[in-house]
């Protein structure tokens, strides 16, 4: 988010202050900004991994395991929905901005740790700013090659206790 320009900034604000005056409910209205923030190269950065998932890329070689890996946000995006939605007026742009930046938040984690109102298991951080598992069009992340790799060496370390 930290890419955008001050002219995109500034239309995606406008749309959401148009979404908040629709007369829809929450959670039409989650979609829709599910849609302007999501397929982003900064959408749900990823800051984390949790050993489960490691451990299951792990065990394929460090390669995607479709079904069985997503990202898991931190703060749901209902919940984020909720704090820009449902409240007197529309925020104003940098605390919007800045409230998204912060539920923005994503760990990868294996499907059945990340359940409705579920607890995450502590991630192993991953530096989001090394531009890995970046978002794809909507939703989903890219694992390619590049992340495989540093699945590995990350791996590696963890086991080691240097991560």
């Amino acid at each position: 988010m930290h890419n955008l320009s001050q002219d995109d900034r500034r239309r995606i604000y406008a749309v959401y202050v148009a979404i908040y005056n629709l007369s829809l409910d929450t959670q039409r209205k989650t979609m829709l900004l599910t849609t302007l923030m999501g397929g982003n190269d900064w959408s749900w950065r990823v800051i984390g991994i949790t050993p489960g998932a490691l451990e299951v890329l792990a065990a394929n070689d460090y390669r995607y395991v479709k079904g069985k890996i997503c990202r898991a946000h931190l703060v749901g995006r209902i919940d984020t929905a909720r704090a820009v939605f449902e409240i007197p007026h529309p925020l104003p742009e940098d605390q919007f901005f800045n409230l998204i930046w912060e539920n923005d938040k994503t760990v990868i984690a294996t499907k059945s740790e990340n359940k409705p109102k579920g607890i995450l298991p502590k991630p192993v951080p991953i530096d989001y700013t090394l531009g890995l598992f970046r978002c794809n069009r909507l939703v989903g992340f890219r694992h390619g090659k590049k992340e495989a790799d540093f699945l590995r060496k990350f791996h590696a370390n963890h086991k080691a206790g240097t991560e």
